[in-house]
């Protein structure tokens, strides 16, 4: 993006003059239409100028057209003449003559009148002192000032290539003389003006003399008076409608009795009927949404003409009263209000008012979807989006409306903002006033103004000073209380925070793609980039000795410019490849693509090779919308095309010509740790790409087993993929906490280039719980085996097994008896997490500290009983009945006899069965988990010779016969065993152990019955008063 000292103040007159003027496609030669181009026409709309007439004469009439401009239509043949008129104001005189004023104080007004049947024009020039009123015909009406008083009124004409002034006379003197008229027509106008502070009006013809009409004789100054032709008509408050004829203003011509009615509005008189308009917001609302009445100066019963018109008509010399009417749709029509050859008041439609095209004002372009904002003369503006198919042709998806409201641009002489698309799906856009800086977020299918992001600081620049990539918006800022407080920074648009700030430099170009910030240094030249999610350099880049004024970034492209010496280039940060291209003299004057520079050279729009050795190019077209960048044409830099705004506001999308780079991912948010303890969580990975993919997968395996254990899966992506995990399995069951593979391949959209796999490893928390799981080092269990030891202080610690065969950290709950006895268990309470039996004399409790806690004495328990005392052996060996749950088994130590104390699903313990008898000849007996693979729990015992046995069980509640597993004096030394799960991270159940020196011993499980070599992960053990 561009230096912040560069201005924009050409861009902000040029498009602020745009907004207030609309856009008229200048006239030309049809564009032409390239090779494998996509032409999209533009919306049509009602022609904002339909609804009001100016003038009328005897052959045709003048209207308002599209961008400001006039038309002329032909009663004749219905042709349309536009009526350019540059800086000049038009005006209808009542004839066939268009009256254009150019004002000037010091040279004399100048009017140009021109007969629009005839073409013949003549020019009449106001005296200095004198100003224009109005037009009758050919003849101008003027007022002459002295200071702030009106002196005298003038007739002036052309005539023998001069201008003959002729002062109007009749006015009595000390009269005070009005400013405007009331009413004019090609005949004459209606003038009001007082003497000794009474209102008396006068019409002034073509005779130049004021002729008293004595209408305030008859108070018609109490109601509305309107002029139609040779008809002059008072509605008064009194009720009654009086009409009198111009050419004899002695007596009424007629009058009628109306009740007079606040909410109407006189239109005239046409034949031998008074014509009035009812409904809309108010008398003059110009929009046609009123009803014409005629009411019969007979006093006949009121007629309705027209429904759904205009108010506010021009009348034509001949009488006619011209009004425009809404059809159906956009339909809209000029229609007479005239008598018939019959002598009978009709309503004939005499010309239709064409649609216009709607010429955007903004474009933009992203993974193949277009947004174009265009705002009507006099109009709210309307965001569209448009999405186009892969490939080449392209083609086009139906137009989806994003809302209307203010102009948004919010034009000034520091530039306008523009439309920018992040490339996922959203579109941003900048309001920046005095005190309040906003990014405006519209999110994918949301409606303009979108989510809005208060900044905490002004942003600085102007409209093009912002750019988006993905999830980030970088902008210059300075504190509203220090404006010599500059900084960079970059937005982070998920959280509206920044994620990224740093001092800046009014002279620092910079750029931004996906996660990475390029920044001109102070070094000349060089640029430096940044990932903004750590904060640390990635790499730099000498473009060369160039105070650059322009920098973007594509891929693995930079496109530099350096204004002052009118060099520009594109810089491949992968083949060091430094590619001199034209400079275009203006940093909205070009945009980097992939694989091709968009140029604008007036409105001449060209495509610049930047694939190979040396650049090459080809024009394009011409835009007919506003020539910079982002505005009457854009590029898709994100593997797309060019877009240009055409001939009558269509959008030529043009193909690169050359395929697309490889797919590649620019920014990515893969979490390590997928929580999913509530139905509202999940592991949600975002992966952000250079162009459009066609499809996605990504393939979620168990880490230990490699078991595929869920695939997500989705279709065209736009610019980002998001795979959303639940923690389930095909079936739709909770997977075990723990660790899990994941990868993902996209498919390009457009066929070019492999597939994309990125591959990686998440933790799963909240799923099911793993036995001897209990707690991680980031809080929640994470599928990794536990030891819970108890200190000589009374601590439960639960030592936070790695997964790679070693513990660190631990989850430390005081405050218990040092002779408590802890048995590690499964879930007793269906909360998916683990909980822990104590034994305190002779009570045995169940206790839920839930997911992650501390086992502290005020956690909540359930008291199992009271006879506990009797057992010298509490361990949990997992599942032994087969129904999925955890179970106790209990050595009494009187007989040496084993019990099993099956889990019943409600929170306790069932009844015990006896499993075995005098296992007294044990120093140790403990739980060990499934260690032979068959899914049920098994038991490990250590006899007096030290030979470790293992008790296989059964779904039924049962053992198998012993099976040695090490041979005697195996456990010489030991004193203390326990099976905490797996912590070796494969799957499989290890045995933990302690030796009289105190140090900790592991030996791995294989997953068959048996364990691996002793491996010592630990010293020091010696103080603890028990391991479980």
């Amino acid at each position: 993006m561009s230096s912040r000292t560069l201005g924009r103040t050409a861009l902000g007159v040029a498009l602020s003059a745009t907004l207030m003027a609309g856009i008229a496609p200048p006239a030309a030669a049809a564009d032409p239409v390239l090779p494998g181009s996509l032409v999209i026409p533009a919306e049509r709309r009602v022609d904002p100028g339909a609804s009001q007439l100016v003038g009328a004469g005897t052959d045709g009439f003048l209207r308002r057209a599209s961008g400001g401009g006039h038309v002329w239509t032909s009663y004749a043949d219905g042709s349309v003449t536009p009526v350019p008129s540059g800086q000049e104001s038009v005006y209808g005189t009542g004839t066939n003559v268009v009256a254009f004023v150019t004002y000037a104080t010091t040279t004399g007004t100048r009017v140009r009148l021109r007969d629009m049947v005839t073409r013949a024009e003549q020019t009449v020039v106001i005296p200095r002192g004198q100003s224009f009123v109005t037009a009758m015909g050919t003849t101008v009406v003027t007022r002459e000032m002295n200071g702030s008083t009106v002196v005298a009124w003038h007739l002036l004409t052309a005539a023998d290539g001069g201008t003959t002034d002729r002062v109007v006379t009749g006015f009595p003197a000390g009269a005070k003389l009005p400013t405007t008229a009331f009413a004019s027509n090609g005949r004459g106008a209606i003038v009001t003006y007082t003497l000794d502070t009474k209102p008396y009006v006068v019409w002034i013809d073509h005779s130049g003399e004021a002729r008293p009409t004595h209408l305030e004789d008859h108070k018609a100054g109490a109601g509305r008076a309107v002029l139609s032709g040779d008809r002059f008509a008072y509605w008064t408050s009194a009720g009654k409608v009086v009409v009198w004829d111009v050419a004899d203003f002695t007596r009424p011509h007629t009058t009628l009795d109306l009740a007079y009615d606040t909410a109407a509005r006189p239109l005239g008189v046409v034949g031998d009927s008074f014509l009035t308009a009812t409904g809309g917001t108010g008398q003059t609302s110009p929009e046609p949404v009123h009803q014409i009445w005629a009411t019969p100066m007979d006093g006949g019963p009121r007629q309705l003409l027209l429904d759904r018109a205009t108010a506010a008509p021009p009348a034509g010399p001949d009488g006619r009263i011209l009004l425009v009417r809404a059809g159906e749709g956009m339909e809209r029509s000029v229609h007479a209000l005239e008598r018939g050859e019959d002598g009978a008041l009709r309503a004939a439609k005499v010309a239709d008012i064409p649609t216009v095209p709607e010429v955007p004002l903004v474009v933009s372009a992203a993974q193949g979807q277009l947004a174009t904002y265009e705002a009507p003369y006099g109009a709210s503006g309307q965001v569209r989006s448009i999405d186009l198919s892969a490939g080449v042709p392209p083609t086009a998806g139906p137009r989806t409306d994003r809302g209307t409201g203010p102009r948004f641009t919010g034009c000034s002489g520091t530039g306008c903002a523009e439309l920018l698309p992040t490339g996922d799906g959203r579109l941003v856009y900048r309001s920046v006033s005095p005190d309040r800086s906003v990014i405006h977020l519209v999110g994918p299918g949301e409606s303009v103004p979108g989510k809005e992001i208060v900044l905490g600081r002004s942003m600085e620049g102007n409209a093009s000073s912002m750019e988006v990539s993905g999830r980030y918006a970088a902008y210059y800022s300075t504190s509203y209380d220090s404006p010599d407080d500059l900084r960079l920074q970059v937005m982070n648009l998920d959280t509206g925070k920044p994620a990224l700030d740093r001092p800046g430099d009014p002279g620092e170009a910079f750029a931004l793609w996906g996660s990475t910030l390029w920044v001109e240094e102070m070094t000349s030249g060089v640029v430096k980039a940044t990932d903004i999610r750590t904060g640390k350099q990635i790499t730099s880049v000498d473009l060369g000795d160039c105070d650059l004024t322009d920098l973007q970034a594509v891929g693995t492209r930079l496109y530099w410019a350096c204004h002052t010496t009118q060099t520009a280039g594109v810089f491949d940060t992968a083949t060091k490849r430094n590619l001199k291209v034209p400079s275009t003299g203006g940093d909205m004057a070009a945009r980097l693509a992939d694989g091709y520079l968009g140029t604008v050279d007036g409105t001449t729009v060209s495509m610049i090779d930047v694939r190979g050795t040396s650049a090459s190019g080809r024009v394009v077209g011409r835009t007919h919308g506003i020539p910079y960048a982002g505005y009457g044409w854009t590029v898709d830099r994100f593997g797309g095309h060019l877009t240009r705004v055409g001939e009558d506001g269509a959008l030529h999308v043009v193909p690169a010509g050359a395929p697309a780079s490889a797919l590649s991912v620019i920014d990515t948010d893969v979490p390590g740790l997928g929580n999913v303890a509530t139905g509202t969580r999940s592991w949600t990975a975002r992966w952000w790409l250079s162009k459009p993919a066609a499809s996605w997968r990504v393939t979620l395996k168990n880490r230990a087993t490699g078991t595929t254990v869920r695939t997500l899966t989705g279709g065209l992506a736009r610019g980002l993929v998001t795979a959303t995990w639940d923690g389930r399995n095909v079936a739709g069951e909770l997977v075990p906490n723990g660790a899990y593979t994941w990868t993902a391949e996209v498919r390009p959209a457009d066929g070019q280039g492999a597939a994309l796999v990125r591959s990686g490893t998440m933790t799963l928390t909240g799923g099911t719980a793993v036995r001897r799981d209990h707690a991680g080092s980031a809080g929640a269990p994470d599928g990794v085996g536990d030891l819970l030891t108890l200190s000589t202080s009374g601590a439960l610690a639960f030592r936070h097994g790695t997964g790679t065969g070693s513990l660190s950290g631990a989850t430390t709950g005081s405050g218990w008896s040092t002779s408590a006895v802890a048995v590690p268990f499964g879930g007793l309470d269906g909360d998916r997490c683990n909980d822990v039996l104590v034994r305190l004399g002779g009570e045995l409790r169940a206790y839920r500290p839930g997911c992650g806690k501390p086992l502290v004495p005020t956690v909540p328990y359930t008291s199992l009983g009271t006879v506990w005392a009797q057992f010298d052996v509490l361990t949990s060996p997992g599942d032994l009945t087969g129904d999925g749950r955890a179970d106790l088994v209990a050595r009494q130590s009187s007989t040496g006899d084993m019990y099993l104390y099956a889990d019943d699903g409600a929170g306790k313990l069932k009844a015990r069965g006896r499993i075995g008898t005098n296992w007294k000849p044990y120093r140790a007996v403990f739980g060990a988990g499934d260690i032979n693979g068959d899914g049920l729990g098994d038991l490990l015992a250590v006899d007096s010779a030290n030979t470790l046995w293992r008790y296989d069980g059964t779904a039924s509640g049962t053992v198998k016969p012993r099976a040695a597993v090490f041979a005697a004096n195996w456990a010489t030394g030991r004193n203390a065993f326990a099976g905490a799960g797996d912590i070796t991270g494969d799957g499989k159940p290890d045995l933990l152990s302690r030796n009289a020196a105190g140090d900790l011993l592991r030996n791995s499980g294989n997953g068959t019955g048996s364990f691996g070599s002793t491996t010592k992960i630990g010293t020091g053990w010696q103080g603890y008063k028990g391991l479980f």
